[in-house]
Parts: structure tokens; C-alpha cells; sequence
């Protein structure tokens, strides 16, 4: 019973440590005028990730995404243009404002890039932190038991 419940509580942790390395990128599109649009992508430097959406405003508009991303170095680009229009956009990572810039006029073209490193939370490494410190006491506990026995 106590090998089953060794087992359930690491897998548990495994579990918890993968889920907490994601960080969550937002990544927010704002524009007033005539008419705007373009796309946008997000490239891992020292990974296979890759995602890209489009975005556009007629008159007014307000675009947000979303992205649980892991550590690591990472390129974001975003391209398009407009009409007697402005257009904003603003990285959110882990809550804090990362990058912000903007682009406008009678007609204009968007072409902006920013380069990032992407690391955990202190919480994320203080809960990984937790769950090795767990697995050495119950190894601990395992082995003077066996001793005692």
C-alpha cells in the first residue's frame, strides 16, 4: 500500500512541476480609425514553438490572445497597415508589461519586432523546489525504515 501511495505522489508532483513551467504571454491588439490589420507570430529561439493569428479593426477594435508558453528565448513579430488609423499592441508576460509600441497615420505600414527570455515565477521554482524536497523525505523515510526492520 505505502509503495501505491509512493507512487501516486510522485506522479502527482511530476504532474504539478510540468503544468507550472508554463507562463502565460498576452498579447493585446488595440486600434481607433478608418481600417487596420495584419498578423502577428511568435517564434521559441531555442525551440520548435511557433504560433501565429491575424488581427483587424474597422472603426474601433480591441484584439487579445493568450499563450501558455514555456522558459526559453523567443521572437515576436507583428506586420500589416492601415488607413487614417492607430494602432497599438502590448506583450503581457506573467502579468507584468513587457513591450509596448504603435504605428499610425494617413496610411501606414506596421512592421515591429521584440526579442525576449521567457523564465518561471519564483512560485514555479519554489513549488519544484517542494516537490524534490518531498521525494528526498519519503526516500529518507523508506530507507531507515528498511533499516530498522
Amino acid at each position: 500500500m505505502k509503495k501505491i501511495l509512493g507512487i501516486l505522489a510522485t506522479g502527482l508532483l511530476a504532474f504539478s512541476a510540468n503544468n507550472a513551467s508554463a507562463i502565460p504571454l498576452e498579447i493585446e491588439v488595440a486600434g481607433a480609425g478608418v481600417a487596420a490589420g495584419g498578423d502577428w507570430e511568435l517564434t521559441g529561439l531555442d525551440s520548435p514553438f511557433y504560433t501565429s493569428e491575424s488581427w483587424g479593426f474597422l472603426a474601433l477594435g480591441y484584439q487579445s490572445w493568450l499563450v501558455n508558453i514555456n522558459p526559453g528565448a523567443y521572437l515576436w513579430e507583428i506586420s500589416g497597415g492601415g488607413v487614417l488609423s492607430g494602432v497599438s499592441w502590448t506583450l503581457t508576460l506573467a502579468g507584468n508589461h513587457l513591450y509596448h509600441n504603435g504605428a499610425g497615420g494617413f496610411a501606414f505600414g506596421v512592421s515591429d519586432d521584440h526579442e525576449f527570455t521567457a523564465v518561471p515565477e519564483p512560485g514555479t521554482l519554489g513549488l519544484l523546489g517542494l516537490g524534490l524536497l518531498g521525494a528526498g523525505l519519503v526516500a529518507t523515510r523508506r530507507r531507515t525504515a528498511a533499516q530498522l526492520a
